[in-house]
């Protein structure tokens, strides 16, 4: 509410769209405020969803560890091909998410579906979370090209209400699981580094994805041998997983 302010921040960041005090009651009525894309139903119940999370939040403040936290938690993580009503749910995730994705390809709907409906030529897994609090809703997806002996992992991402719980883990093991039962030798992924995935990076390294990591804002490619499944370590003792 301060034009010296306002003129400030024009001079300084000249792409900020800077509107005054006065244009509140109009703002919505503006172009640049219409919804993103389809406004799908868990964007409709984020509202709900919060005060979910502030349920959790109190519970894992008075619990004595964050394991013990997440034992108590129940959570339940299904893996499974989504369904195409799911498919606007997927694109939003990946348009959304920057800290937990990998490829930052962010697939268009159009191409989200020609992979869906081309099931002989690409997996897509999603995971759905829920606990006692509550649904988290649709937070993790993978897609996969299936190239003959090494499965190309062309989306992975996950929303941060997924981070600490192990979900990355369970839906990439879930991908390995069956890019080794079709019988190639592993899974690949071109990962796109930025200063805000670096998380998911050492998800993956710590999975045994090989290859010269990256710089900042380059590319470059990991590899994950299905050999790697022998030895595997088990799904955290918290996570209930269906398929």
């Amino acid at each position: 509410d301060n034009e010296f302010e306002r003129e400030e921040v024009r001079t300084n960041a000249p792409e900020v769209l800077v509107l005054k005090d006065t244009d509140i009651l109009e703002v919505l009525r503006r172009p640049e405020f219409e919804p993103f894309g389809e406004i799908t139903a868990e964007s409709s119940s984020r509202t709900v969803m919060y005060m979910q999370q502030a349920k959790r939040e109190a519970a894992a403040a008075s619990s004595g560890s964050m394991e013990a936290f997440l034992r108590s938690c129940q959570l339940r993580l299904t893996l499974r091909r989504p369904t195409e009503g799911e498919m606007s749910r997927a694109h939003e995730l990946l348009q959304r998410t920057n800290q937990l994705n990998a490829t930052l390809r962010r697939s268009s709907l159009a191409d989200l579906q020609e992979y869906f409906r081309r099931s002989s030529d690409f997996e897509v897994c999603v995971g759905l979370l829920e606990d006692k609090f509550g649904d988290y809703g649709l937070i993790g997806l993978g897609i996969a090209a299936k190239n003959g002996k090494e499965w190309s992992i062309l989306e992975l991402a996950f929303s941060c209400r997924a981070m600490g719980k192990g979900v990355e883990e369970a839906l990439i093991f879930e991908l390995a699981e069956k890019a080794a039962k079709a019988g190639a030798a592993g899974l690949a992924l071109d990962f796109r580094a930025t200063e805000r995935n670096q998380l998911l990076l050492s998800i993956l390294q710590r999975l045994r994805f090989q290859g010269a990591v990256p710089d900042l804002g380059s590319t470059g490619k990991l590899v994950r041998t299905s050999s790697e499944d022998r030895d595997r370590a088990s799904y955290p003792a918290w996570l209930e997983i269906r398929r």
